[in-house]
């Protein structure tokens, strides 16, 4: 049964459209540059292949990177457009590993395992990339090595970084090796996941809970956006880590898996949603876990526009028309009905922002070309002279 959030519905209403005005208006526009940015620079690989899987992220995980900057409805004003650059940055390795870690290669485990360090490396300030070269060959390192340091330096201007930086390493290693496990050996992959996840929960969350929470980089977004703030308490970080960490991560990761369950049975995917047992045992679990998730947001300062967050999340994947189809379209509703937020109205911003990029990808895909110009020609006299 849906419960109205503390505060009444009104206080409520006005917190969204707050964010809503601020999203759209502040970070949509600064979080466009910067997408448009990388999408230059992706043009610029030389390497056929790196060049379409880079661009190809960038433009199915769209509103995924749009997702990400939202954090910053969370940062002090001045810190605002850093927050933004660490979240999307980020958020750009994670899917450009992700795809180089579907590629058939002799070693998998190994091969990934050296590819997913960038996810650390990312939050790790001076570190050196010679592990991702490695992993990606020589098919130009430079845009994955560009992106960590783009992100390192965003990262080190918020006023508190040094206080989550333990914890946003701790958090990006997990995601690391969740990630190096989802695209290991299909025959070993579940037994491997199982025993690990396994090993590191110390909590009541199932083991594919626990993975879906550590594959999860949300966490590392909260904290980023705390961070803009000066005199962060430690203590604050641990509320922030134990709200995302499992519950947060798990469900919206779990969502991601709901509407992609056709698509992983059809293939060798390694499907977190199909672990539960049944339609009606996967209902009841996840309503119990998004409640537990929501409550979780809620307790935390900013706890609003937490829930903000973490219900846009969610509406984010129940808004896909995969989320309608007949196998899993009670678990939807079950946790659609049970969330207290305003989730219809951020679902309907999530179709409306879909249907707009259907609409413009046409226009976008023609400047693609001039883009790959502009950027040689900004770069190619730095390139050129380092290679000599």
């Amino acid at each position: 049964m849906r419960v109205a959030p503390r505060g009444g519905r009104w206080r409520a209403n006005l917190k969204l459209l707050w964010a809503l005005s601020l999203y759209w208006i502040s970070i949509y526009p600064r979080t466009r540059a910067e997408l448009r940015r990388w999408s230059e620079r992706a043009e610029a690989i030389p390497d056929l292949v790196l060049r379409a899987h880079a661009l190809a992220k960038l433009r199915s995980e769209r509103m995924v990177l749009e997702g990400a900057a939202a954090f910053a409805l969370l940062a002090a004003r001045p810190h605002r457009v850093d927050v933004i650059r660490a979240c999307v940055t980020f958020e750009i390795v994670y899917e450009l590993t992700d795809v180089l870690g579907e590629q058939p290669v002799e070693h998998p485990l190994a091969h990934n395992e050296r590819l997913n360090r960038a996810l650390v490396s990312a939050v790790v300030p001076l570190t050196p990339h010679e592990a991702h070269l490695l992993a990606i060959g020589e098919r130009d390192p430079d845009y994955l090595h560009e992106l960590i340091d783009a992100c390192r330096t965003a990262l080190m201007r918020l006023p508190g970084h040094a206080a989550i930086l333990p914890t946003v390493q701790r958090l990006a290693a997990l995601a690391a090796h969740a990630q190096t496990l989802n695209h290991g050996e299909p025959a070993d992959r579940q037994r491997l996941f199982a025993a690990w996840a396994t090993s590191c929960n110390a909590g009541d969350a199932t083991w594919w809970e626990f993975a879906a929470a550590a594959s999860s980089p949300l966490g590392i977004f909260a904290l980023f956006a705390a961070a803009s703030r000066s005199g962060l308490e430690p203590e604050m970080v641990v509320m922030i880590d134990a709200a995302y960490f499992p519950w947060i991560g798990a469900v919206v990761w779990l969502m991601e898996s709901l509407v992609d369950h056709l698509e992983d049975a059809c293939s060798d995917n390694l499907s977190y949603f199909g672990q539960y047992g049944s339609t009606d045992e996967a209902a009841r679990r996840l309503v119990a876990v998004t409640a537990r998730a929501y409550t979780a947001a809620r307790s935390l300062p900013d706890g609003e526009l937490h829930t903000i967050l973490f219900t846009g999340a969610v509406g984010l994947y129940l808004s896909k028309h995969e989320a309608r189809h007949r196998s899993v379209r009670p678990v939807a509703e079950a946790i659609r009905e049970s969330l207290p937020g305003p989730i219809g109205p951020l679902m309907a911003v999530s179709r409306l922002r879909r249907l707009a990029q259907r609409l413009s990808g046409p226009r976008r895909r023609g400047h693609h070309r001039a883009a790959r110009r502009r950027w040689r020609a900004r770069c190619s006299p730095r390139r050129a002279g380092r290679r000599r």
